[in-house]
């Protein structure tokens, strides 16, 4: 057996990593540079404006487009808009608590638009069914990155089912 080769080899191996730990140690260290000077943080950062335009900037590169209410009924409003330009007959929703709060089914029965809540298809393949024959799904947001134009859909589960399927979203 080779035992004892073994550990003189083990034994040697931990010596040297020790020397190489006392010679770091041991070194002269070069003084640490100083950081440079930040701006402050208001010329860092864009201002609410800034960022909202930005946004838009760069959700428009990507085919998006934003559109700034001032309130629940203006946001309805704008919502018939693009329904009546798009020609949209057909909507899904999801269910988070953006979307609640509209009162599609009320908004869309007011429009002549069928108005379906994923919370009543509970069957994988009748909600994939319904998504994909739609004419718009409706979600809310639950943030946006002005940087990229990336809109980041809350976290519910079906909200992400959504994104893909039908051929507007809203």
């Amino acid at each position: 057996m080779n035992c004892g080769k073994a550990s003189a080899g083990m034994a040697h191996n931990a010596i040297g990593k020790r020397q190489n730990f006392y010679g770091l140690k041991s070194a002269q260290r070069e003084p640490v540079q100083p950081r440079p000077v930040m701006p402050p943080l208001s010329e860092m950062s864009l201002n609410r404006e800034a960022m909202i335009e930005r946004f838009s900037n760069e959700l428009a590169a990507q085919a998006g487009v934003l559109r700034r209410t001032s309130g629940m009924s203006d946001l309805k409003r704008i919502l018939s808009e693009i329904s009546m330009a798009e020609g949209i007959k057909s909507v899904i929703t999801s269910n988070d608590d953006t979307v609640k709060s509209l009162e599609v089914p009320e908004w869309g029965a007011s429009n002549g638009i069928e108005v379906v809540s994923i919370e009543i298809l509970l069957e994988r393949e009748a909600l994939k069914e319904k998504a994909f024959s739609v004419d718009a799904g409706l979600t809310g947001a639950a943030f946006a990155v002005a940087e990229s134009g990336t809109i980041e859909l809350p976290l519910t589960g079906i909200c992400h089912a959504l994104s893909p399927s039908p051929r507007q979203s809203i």
